[in-house]
Formats: C-alpha cells, structure tokens, sequence
C-alpha cells in the first residue's frame, strides 16, 4: 500500500535480488495458493505499509476471472524466473 520491498533469495551463501515491489503490487501468492514452501524472502527497502490477505481469502478471490487472470499470470512469471535461475546456478 506504501513504501518498497524487495524480494530476495539465498543462493549459495549469496542473497539474489528477485524483484521490487511497490505501492499496488503483490507478493506470497505462490506459497498462499500452493500450500508450498515460500519461494522467496521479501523485505522492506523502505518504509512499508502492507495488506496481509490470508491464503483462504485469496483463494475465494480466485473465483473472480480478472482476479484469477492477473495471480496466475504474475505466479507463472515468477516461478519461470526461479526455474532460470535453477538452471543457471547448474551452468
């Protein structure tokens, strides 16, 4: 809602810089809809005001197309950018 944070991830003893988020993004919908292991680490850049949705609701706002359309689209991207960076640290 206010304020950046960035997504990291641990590799190999490094921490990776994932993405930015600013005030309209979103981020956590992976392991929300997956039930998995969080994918990534995300932090506050700056100051930061968040909205926490939790998991059940965020599945029941699934139901809704543009709502489905715009989490699956931005979680396929995501988790296409962790597979690339998989087969990068392989290399």
């Amino acid at each position: 809602m206010a304020g950046r944070t960035v997504a990291i991830r641990g590799d190999g003893g490094e921490e990776r810089v994932l993405d930015f988020h600013n005030p309209g993004d979103f981020f956590g919908e992976i392991a929300a809809l997956t039930d998995l292991p969080r994918t990534a680490s995300v932090v506050a850049e700056l100051a930061s005001v968040v909205l926490e949705v939790p998991a059940p609701v965020l599945r029941t706002m699934m139901r809704d197309a543009r709502v489905s359309r715009v989490l699956v689209g931005t979680m396929n991207e995501r988790m296409m950018l962790l597979n690339l960076l998989g087969e990068r640290q392989l290399l």
